[in-house]
């Protein structure tokens, strides 16, 4: 139904609105390094997994300056429990027409929104769908927001074509800006 009006007033109907919840859906990037990225995320007390640390470490960890980018999310309660998968996940979006955000947008997103907003979507953590990126092991990952007893993280899970995700997860990705047409 929400889909439905935002087509009738000629907005992106297949985005999920969520700038209710701190203006989250566009994010702009600072050119900060994944270094002082990481410094601080930790010093505004946001904890970073080993494996977040290692991966944002690699030459495909990329920042940019003055990028400003637009955010949808798919939240996984769009699947069935055998259809929220990864390939199924980024079949979706691509047939919404967004695309695959770069994994900068992991870490600022961290650093902009809290578990309680992450929470007040609906979700319980946000996955960010960007190109996976090796660890030191070899193994492909993705940067997501994670919220556990011990704090709020910035951590990685492997990026499996089939690997099936919790129905409380949110998938981000990028959503072309549309023009408005008068």
């Amino acid at each position: 139904l929400e889909a439905f009006k935002r087509f009738l007033r000629k907005e992106n109907p297949w985005q999920v609105v969520v700038d209710v919840v701190n203006n989250f859906n566009s994010l702009t990037s600072d050119g900060r390094t994944a270094e002082k990225l990481i410094s601080d995320l930790e010093v505004k007390g946001f904890r970073v997994s080993k494996w977040a640390k290692d991966v944002m470490g690699k030459p495909q960890f990329v920042t940019t300056n003055g990028v400003t980018y637009t955010l949808g999310v798919i939240k996984g309660e769009e699947f069935s429990d055998d259809d929220r998968i990864t390939k199924k996940i980024r079949a979706e979006a691509k047939r919404r027409g967004w695309l695959t955000p770069p994994a900068e947008i992991a870490p600022l997103l961290r650093e902009k929104i809290s578990d309680k907003e992450v929470e007040a979507i609906g979700l319980w953590w946000l996955v960010v769908m960007h190109d996976p990126i090796k660890d030191s092991g070899g193994i492909p990952h993705l940067l997501n927001l994670n919220s556990r007893d011990d704090g709020q993280w910035l951590v990685t899970y492997c990026d499996d074509p089939d690997y099936r995700w919790r129905r409380g997860s949110g998938f981000v990705f990028l959503v072309p800006q549309v023009s408005a047409q008068h």
